[in-house]
């Protein structure tokens, strides 16, 4: 590993993946594969703690979905779309990028226009779960279908959003690109991308300003982020802290030169750069640390060594049919997107090829299309 490091990441993503495939069990009455309590709490199809995401990183990796699998996501997700949460990351929407991914075009639209018409996409404008997240699903298929409907439904979403958005983040006022106000700055940045509206991009500009106020110093001139209002505890994680931050922000950079916020994300990577922690998943753990920082390498420029992933290594659960992790905060060997086995195949696979858009970011799929007119209603 030491001569060699990036060839033991590619022999680690090649044992990990291959280990997911072996877990799949299509027949199993609670899920196709293994996933951690949040899955079996709240749905086990999600993006985030379901069966779609772990399709997802196995499609980026370059394998081959089951159909069996493909056909009971699509089957189960449109038998219970009406009792499912529409956000990106935890319901309708996700399933409908994914399904869309897989060929499965009429079912994917069904989910992304229940999950639009659902109460939550005025009551939450968070990215994870709330009008953000569908907004840049409702973009993604703008782009895939040609459909001025998505785009003008995207920009309904996001149009007219208070200037505090604390009653629409929850009564914790929460930090991060999950829950927080940098998830919806990413959805208002694409969103000025399509349409050429700049005041689109500066509210979302005003948004990362105002994250700030979590923003905490520590030790080594990082700095990382209070999870909320009343979590005090300090991230330097992707889906509530630095990482995260600095995934939104360096975005905004590529287009608007402030020196403030450039420092700010440099501090924020060096936060992410710390080679242990509690978990080794995408969305609280090494994994998501490590695809922020090699996102900031692709959009920024921002130095990065691959090998630093090699910090992975010491979590690695081996097998004789592969390697699994932990998820689930530790609780069992899970095979979900936010804190097991695909969401660290996700983070390899986009270190070793810088795959595009691995977290359901539009760079691909936006960056060449010209600006559209949105109609107004």
């Amino acid at each position: 590993m030491r001569t060699d490091p990036v060839g033991a990441l590619a022999w680690l993503r090649d044992r990990t993946a291959d280990a997911l495939e072996h877990m799949a069990d299509p027949g199993n009455p609670l899920s196709a594969y293994p996933l951690g309590p949040e899955g079996y709490s709240t749905n086990t199809r999600s993006l985030a703690h379901g069966v779609a995401g772990v399709l997802h990183a196995l499609r980026l990796a370059g394998r081959a979905i089951d159909p069996a699998v493909r056909t009971r996501l699509r089957d189960e997700s449109l038998a219970a779309r009406d009792d499912t949460c529409p956000g990106l990351l935890f319901g309708n929407a996700g399933i409908a990028l994914l399904l869309d991914d897989l060929g499965e075009r009429d079912a994917a639209l069904t989910l992304l226009a229940t999950a639009s018409a659902h109460r939550l996409s005025a009551e939450s404008v968070t990215w994870g779960g709330g009008a953000a997240g569908i907004a840049m699903a409702q973009l993604a298929f703008h782009h895939r279908t040609g459909d001025p409907a998505h785009l003008d439904h995207a920009c309904r979403l996001l149009t007219g959003l208070p200037e505090d958005l604390r009653p629409r983040l929850g009564a914790d006022n929460a930090s991060g690109l999950v829950h927080g106000r940098p998830g919806v700055a990413l959805a208002l940045y694409y969103l000025a991308d399509r349409t050429g509206e700049r005041r689109f991009f500066e509210h979302g500009l005003r948004l990362l300003r105002d994250e700030l106020v979590h923003a905490e110093p520590i030790p080594g001139g990082a700095v990382e982020f209070r999870a909320s209002e009343r979590d005090l505890r300090v991230m330097p994680y992707l889906a509530a802290g630095s990482a995260g931050y600095a995934q939104v922000l360096t975005r905004y950079l590529s287009r608007h030169d402030e020196p403030a916020l450039a420092d700010v994300v440099d501090r924020c990577l060096r936060a992410a750069d710390i080679r242990f922690t509690a978990a080794p998943g995408l969305f609280h753990g090494q994994s998501g640390m490590a695809l922020a920082r090699a996102d900031a390498a692709i959009h920024a420029g921002r130095p990065y060594s691959k090998a630093r992933l090699t910090a992975l290594f010491k979590y690695a659960i081996p097998g004789p049919a592969g390697v699994r992790w932990l998820g689930g905060h530790g609780q069992r060997l899970s095979a979900d997107l936010a804190t097991g086995s695909a969401g660290v195949l996700l983070a390899l696979q986009h270190t070793l090829t810088g795959c595009p858009d691995p977290l359901f970011t539009l760079d691909a799929a936006l960056s060449s299309a010209a600006p559209q007119p949105v109609e107004r209603r």
